[in-house]
């Protein structure tokens, strides 16, 4: 089984909580608190598990930050692609306290000790204070010494902040526990003579091409995989567009959707689920961005209402006017049509 890893960081008025690591793997360094994921628990869970474990409180608000992958991290003497997925949380019960496992101790922003965290740490942890969202990559040796690194942003602009009211959705009793979260990668796909690419199912609905984030996959990676296994196409990223916030309180589950604008570069062989296969999901191309917009926006379908798919209806609608507007500034000479990625 792979290892997942979180790490969070505690953090009220112009402080944060770091701890000190009493004993084991990097021992004597000052971190984040965190931990290996168990089982099946949802990343969040292990975030919040591993916090009460560690330092006896428990987060009652928590955001993901970032996405971490250490390639080559030495771990029971062989080296292993481990990712770490690094949470704020702002709200919780309870005061931090000593364990065997770590002293945990609060620090003034200015304050923070660098010099005594790992390498890794000194580049992403300034990041996440500034509230960024990013994904980054470290390589070690097996002195531990950090060899390759790189950072980058994900799609910051927010298109579009859904909820259930806002759509019309039925009421639904709150569950007692943080919302949890799922990252999607979604692709609006067009061709060289500028028709637009919707995955069409059982002739009810259109959606963008694109869905989940597998655990220690980045964004861009995801939504690669995702075109070529949906679509059937291999792409060009020609620019990120932002994303879409939901906070579905009848799932108890906050999604976060990242767009990109993409040109479709190769057809290949594309790789639908058997639940996708039944569902008879195809490729269907549209003149224009008019008629793929008319294709989505189907809110007050019977199908859409009962299956619960306003918010897939509102977030794709949100995202291709948002495509459309770049591409109209790029004809106007504010960028080539050209991939940024090939």
């Amino acid at each position: 089984m792979p290892i997942v890893t979180t790490t969070t960081f505690l953090r009220k008025d112009n402080k944060i909580l770091l701890a000190t690591k009493k004993r084991g793997f990097g021992v004597g360094k000052i971190m984040g608190v965190g931990g290996k994921q168990e089982g099946d628990e949802r990343i969040e869970e292990t975030a919040i598990r591993e916090v009460e474990e560690e330092i006896g409180v428990r987060i009652t608000k928590i955001e993901r930050m970032a996405t971490v992958i250490f390639d080559d991290l030495y771990y029971r003497d062989k080296p292993e692609r481990v990712p770490m997925y690094v949470f704020v949380a702002t709200e919780w019960d309870g005061e931090p306290k000593e364990s065997d496992e770590v002293k945990p101790e609060w620090y003034a922003l200015p304050d923070i000790p660098y010099n005594k965290m790992w390498e890794d740490a000194q580049v992403y942890l300034p990041r996440v204070i500034r509230g960024e969202k990013f994904e980054a990559y470290f390589r070690y040796n097996e002195k531990d010494e950090c060899i390759e690194q790189w950072t980058h942003a994900i799609p910051e602009k927010i298109l579009a902040r859904l909820n259930d009211a806002q759509l019309g959705m039925p009421k639904h009793t709150p569950i007692d526990e943080p919302f949890y979260y799922r990252f999607t990668a979604r692709g609006i796909l067009i061709d060289n003579s500028g028709r637009v690419g919707l995955m069409q199912m059982s002739d009810k609905f259109c959606v963008t091409p694109g869905g989940g984030i597998d655990e220690g996959e980045f964004v861009e990676e995801a939504l690669r995989r995702e075109l070529v296994e949906e679509a059937g196409y291999e792409v060009a990223i020609i620019a990120p567009l932002g994303r879409v916030i939901e906070e579905r309180h009848w799932g108890n589950m906050h999604g976060v959707d990242f767009y990109y604008l993409c040109r479709a570069k190769k057809a290949v062989a594309n790789h639908l689920t058997d639940g996708e296969a039944q569902k008879e999901l195809k490729l269907v191309w549209f003149k224009d961005f008019n008629a793929a917009i008319k294709a989505l926006d189907k809110k007050e379908s019977v199908f859409i209402r009962e299956h619960k798919l306003p918010f897939f209806v509102a977030r794709d609608i949100a995202a291709m006017h948002e495509a459309e507007r770049v591409l109209k500034m790029r004809k106007l000479g504010h960028g080539s049509l050209g991939g940024q990625h090939g």
